[in-house]
């Protein structure tokens, strides 16, 4: 139907906005100065990627 397809189109340009903000991320990522990652950065990492996982599945 219409609404199917303009859905998928929405869906489409929304991915492709997300990747292309990732790549950007990641080239930011690899100009910017090395530094070592403390033990408190993977805890950050893993508390922000475990909210992420939950607002997704819908957690609450």
């Amino acid at each position: 139907s219409p609404s199917e397809y303009i859905r998928e189109l929405i869906t489409a340009d929304e991915k492709s906005q997300a990747e292309e903000r990732l790549e950007t991320l990641l080239f930011e990522g690899l100009e910017g100065e090395e530094s070592e990652l403390t033990r408190q950065d993977f805890e950050s990492i893993r508390e922000e990627a475990t909210a992420k996982l939950k607002d997704r599945r819908g957690d609450r």
